[in-house]
């Protein structure tokens, strides 16, 4: 009676090349599917999204014989982009220009902005890069946006914070 364990390692592959970085691998008792069988568990982000076979090999030890499992057309999901510290100034002076700036998650594109049409008034600013331009007294928003690629979907466009645009005061000479 009790609980007996093998001695890692398990080594796990794909397409027939071992996957390195199996942070969490643990082997848990299955009794389901008898007295001696366990699961065992990879935790990677090493595969990229699509359909694969994926195998699962014990070599073996003192106690416990060899085992191999395969998976066959195993589907692994893109990851969800999330974009993050999006930060914009409180307030602009028209005739100036200021910064937008934010984090982006694990694709390989850029965060991109964009004037919020929907909160912005009055035309008050434009937006190049990550400078924005305030034309016109009235209030500014602008929209981050990040485009997946093969392995992440695109994230969810986040919307700035109000800028409130105010006019200089002129100068008389």
């Amino acid at each position: 009676t009790g609980v007996q364990t093998c001695a890692l390692p398990i080594s796990f592959s794909s397409a027939g090349a071992e996957i390195t970085g199996c942070g969490g691998v643990s082997v848990t008792a299955d009794p389901t599917n008898g007295p001696l069988a366990a699961k065992a568990t990879c935790v990677t982000s090493a595969l990229p999204a699509g359909t694969t076979d994926l195998t699962a090999g014990y070599g073996g030890d003192s106690n416990y014989g060899t085992g191999i499992a395969t998976i066959t057309g195993y589907v692994i999901s893109k990851a969800n982009d999330v974009i993050t510290n999006l930060t914009v100034p409180s307030q602009g002076l028209v005739g100036t220009t200021g910064t937008v700036s934010a984090t982006g998650g694990g694709s390989s594109n850029p965060v991109t902005f964009k004037v919020d049409t929907t909160g912005t008034t009055n035309n008050s600013c434009s937006v190049s890069g990550n400078q924005i331009t305030y034309l016109a007294a009235g209030t500014c928003v602008i929209d981050a946006d990040q485009v997946g690629d093969s392995n992440h979907n695109d994230a969810t466009e986040v919307v700035s914070n109000p800028i409130s645009v105010v006019a200089g005061q002129a100068k008389l000479t």
